[in-house]
């Protein structure tokens, strides 16, 4: 079964649209600054989704809405969506809210049930009339690239016609802030994806709607999911494991999905954190897969890292550059750190599938391909 993206809708630190979003990354620009959005927290560089600059923690809830609504009319789906599956994402969830509680900063603790993990799933499948498959995966950063997973195999096996899928975190808050600073995993001036001077991450905020169902006749507006492969190898809590045996079994498995082989992709969009240890086995694995060299993509030092999120703003940049046929830059990235081949300015080239790689805290891995041809 061919399955393809008909619509998609994303809302980042880059703009409040996928159009918006994918010109100013094209162009290069770079909305993470420093700020201080809590007083008891030193101030960090942060990317806040677009217009959400209030200086309070965002509603994940507020820029899921945004994105879903765009994502619609991108496809002209009408409602209700009866026969339609719903699958959103997210690592973090409502937990802005539960810290207001803890904090005393809410008396509304009465709606604790309206915010429970799920709740985003239970609110997209609501609002278009669901009445189909709806779940909520939450695999760390890897989360967005199992709801695909899942979404397709609901496809595959007749359980729905067509899907919703998104993924959706708004990390910054005070907890997540301090545990990640506790780690020593924030990046005190910036994000430099595999840059010789990376420093660490940077927290940001986005959600990512992609709507997929299956193409007998007409070409899908943005192109195919032609595999996916997702693995865990449970190692560690947090830190990556030195080994990317079961990192390469998601990949293998992501390109037998259809019988696709590596020759016939032309570039990695990467996980790309700008942390040393990630960003060094993330190469290693490339470099292993594709010894021959391949165009590397990272936008995270555009976007920040936004957990559950991170891997569908990925996978919705790499369906646009097919579509366009140009690679975007790794923006933060002035002296790489690896000999690799970085795209650097954006570059047009002729384009046939991107393979999109994510990983996770707990060992996840997640590869997903797409393409501009099902063949």
């Amino acid at each position: 079964m061919n399955i393809g993206v008909v619509g998609m809708g994303l809302v980042c630190a880059l703009g409040r649209n996928a159009h918006t979003s994918w010109q100013n990354l094209l162009a290069g620009h770079c909305p993470i600054k420093i700020q201080q959005p809590f007083p008891h927290i030193p101030p960090l560089p942060l990317a806040r989704a677009a217009d959400m600059d209030t200086g309070l923690p965002t509603d994940p809830g507020v820029l899921l809405q945004d994105a879903l609504t765009e994502a619609l009319q991108d496809a002209g789906w009408e409602l209700p969506l009866p026969d339609c599956g719903v699958v959103i994402g997210s690592s973090r969830g409502a937990q802005y809210r539960w810290e207001q509680w803890l904090a005393g900063e809410r008396d509304d603790f009465h709606t604790w049930l309206e915010h429970l993990p799920g709740s985003f799933a239970r609110m997209v499948a609501a609002k278009v009339g669901a009445k189909s498959w709806v779940a909520a995966p939450s695999v760390a950063c890897a989360t967005a690239t199992w709801a695909v997973a899942l979404a397709m195999e609901w496809l595959r096996q007749g359980r729905c016609a067509r899907v919703i899928v998104g993924a959706v975190d708004a990390p910054i808050t005070p907890l997540t802030l301090a545990g990640f600073r506790q780690m020593g995993a924030l990046a005190p001036t910036g994000c430099f994806p595999f840059d010789r001077k990376r420093q660490g991450l940077v927290l940001g905020e986005a959600a990512g709607v992609i709507l997929l169902e299956p193409c007998h006749h007409t070409p899908p507006k943005y192109g195919w999911v032609l595999g996916w492969g997702c693995t865990c190898d449970a190692e560690h809590p947090v830190t990556p494991s030195v080994q990317i045996e079961a990192a390469l079994t998601a990949v293998h498995h992501c390109f037998r999905m259809h019988r696709h082989s590596l020759e016939g992709c032309d570039a990695v969009h990467t996980h790309g954190t700008a942390t040393q240890a990630n960003d060094r086995r993330e190469f290693h694995l490339i470099t292993h897969l594709f010894p021959k060299g391949i165009p590397i993509l990272a936008t995270k030092g555009a976007t920040g890292h936004t957990l559950g999120a991170s891997g569908m703003l990925n996978i919705i940049f790499s369906l646009l550059a097919l579509k366009h046929q140009v690679l975007p830059p790794c923006v933060g990235l002035r002296e790489p750190d690896f000999p690799g081949k970085f795209v650097q300015v954006a570059q047009t080239q002729k384009l046939r599938a991107i393979l999109n790689l994510s990983f996770g805290f707990g060992g996840q891995n997640g590869a997903v391909l797409v393409g501009n041809s099902a063949a």
